[in-house]
């Protein structure tokens, strides 16, 4: 059953997008909190089964004015979280990327979380590379005690 809380954040889905919209502009204060903030109504929707937020196509555009490793690592896993049916252009690329940006955080739980959103991609495509993201996402869950990114 859904909560109540869950409903009325649902039917409203498409304000609190134009909310953030308007937040996600390269020389807004709050650019940076408000690029988060899509990512984590992103999960929200996704989660609660409706979708990924077309927010999450537009926030690529600005990463670069936010200059923040985590929120590309946050976004790149997010993409692959929310693109499990859908093949992603290069995703090679993209999780270079992100393996990249990992030497300048300390998000354990963020990172596990990389691991597992590109292992269950690759699920249904390459059962080697699902096995490796979910062998790098369970050794590092074990290594640093993580149990709330599975």
């Amino acid at each position: 059953m859904i909560s109540t809380t869950v409903q009325q954040i649902s039917s409203n889905l498409a304000n609190i997008q134009s909310l953030l919209q308007h937040g996600l502009q390269t020389d807004h204060p709050d650019l940076l909190d408000t690029a988060f903030s899509a990512l984590d109504l992103n999960v929200f929707s996704r989660i609660t089964g409706q979708g990924s937020i077309s927010l999450l196509g537009q926030l690529h555009k600005i990463l670069p004015y936010c200059c923040d490793p985590q929120l590309e690592v946050y976004f790149v896993a997010e993409l692959f979280a929310s693109n499990i049916n859908v093949p992603i252009s290069n995703p090679e690329a993209l999780v270079a990327q992100a393996l990249e940006h990992f030497e300048h955080f300390e998000d354990l739980d963020l990172k596990c979380r990389f691991y597992r959103s590109v292992a269950y991609y690759h699920l249904a495509k390459s059962s080697s590379a699902a096995m490796h993201f979910s062998n790098m996402a369970i050794s590092l869950a074990t290594s640093s005690g993580n149990t709330k990114a599975w």
